[in-house]
């Protein structure tokens, strides 16, 4: 398969792989909370009458530990209102938001070289793209979209195989990436492997079943592999 014939199946899942998606707040597509107002604290006893009142404390920042608990807890709720969305509207709202949190890795360093990565695929440097990427896994081995990126550029250079490895360790770290699972169902219909394709797609829907190109892709799978029976 050409590049350009890969770069054209990509575009299922192409806009969470490599483009910059729209910024979505996670916390305003849920309400964020508003913290209630600190009320001036009192002189203390004694002081004059133009003594300022004490600031409040400004407050701590959460361990990475229940960091990772509140991400974790903020995914979950996201993928339940995406599952049960009643719009389309409200559908792409939502899987915004998730792409926009799987894309922040926690670490200014690494972001950056997303940002750099990101930049160099849209501009076809897909090698240049695979060496910063590398650098990323390399530093950030726990942060799935650094894998799902260089699965996307290693593909695109015609390594299927090694984008498969990368998409393995995508799904350890996030079983629910409905993107690195399109890419997989793709990839395997590239290879001639339908019902392994088929059941990649059909993986999609489980998670999202509003994504409107994996609806596609089971209705041709299913009629390839009943011709193939």
């Amino acid at each position: 398969m050409s590049v350009s014939s890969r770069a054209h199946g990509l575009s299922l899942f192409c806009v969470a792989l490599l483009m910059s998606v729209a910024w979505v707040s996670p916390a305003s597509s849920q309400g964020a909370a508003v913290p209630p107002a600190v009320a001036p604290q009192s002189p203390l006893p004694g002081a004059g009458s133009n003594a300022k009142p004490a600031a409040p404390l400004p407050a701590m920042p959460p361990s990475p530990t229940e960091a990772a608990r509140q991400r974790a807890d903020l995914l979950d709720s996201l993928f339940a209102r995406l599952h049960g969305a009643e719009s389309r509207t409200s559908a792409q709202i939502l899987q915004e938001a998730v792409l926009q949190l799987w894309r922040q890795s926690g670490s200014p360093s690494v972001d950056v070289l997303i940002q750099q990565a990101d930049r160099a695929a849209r501009s076809k440097q897909y090698q240049t793209a695979l060496t910063i990427l590398d650098t990323v896994v390399e530093i950030a081995p726990d942060f799935p979209e650094g894998w799902n990126k260089r699965a996307t550029v290693l593909y695109l250079q015609g390594d299927s195989d090694r984008a498969i490895a990368d998409i393995d360790r995508v799904l350890e770290l996030e079983p629910r990436h409905f993107g690195a699972l399109a890419a997989l169902g793709m990839i395997r219909r590239a290879n001639g492997d339908i019902k392994g394709a088929l059941e990649a797609f059909q993986r999609v829907l489980e998670i999202n079943p509003h994504m409107e190109e994996a609806k596609d892709a089971v209705k041709k799978l299913e009629k390839e592999a009943g011709q193939a029976i």
